[in-house]
């Protein structure tokens, strides 16, 4: 599955749900531009906040990647 959608001052965030198979390996990644600063959050069957998720792309740049080998339920990310 693919999801694509835009972020900026107006709208400083997105969630996106996924239903997928058990079995997959997973990869989330957020593109941007140079000059900004996203974190990418995932959670396994609940809504990920910045306190609570499963896992995390937290650097200094807009660019994050999180790979997960079989998550195994359903996934939200934002």
């Amino acid at each position: 599955s693919r999801a694509t959608g835009r972020l900026d001052e107006g709208t400083p965030e997105a969630l996106f749900r996924f239903e997928l198979d058990r079995t997959a390996d997973l990869t989330f990644q957020l593109h941007g531009p140079a000059d900004a600063d996203f974190d990418l959050y995932v959670k396994a069957s609940a809504e990920p906040s910045t306190t609570e998720y499963d896992a995390r792309g937290y650097t200094g740049s807009a660019d994050e990647r999180i790979e997960l080998p079989h998550l195994g339920q359903d996934a939200d990310s934002g």
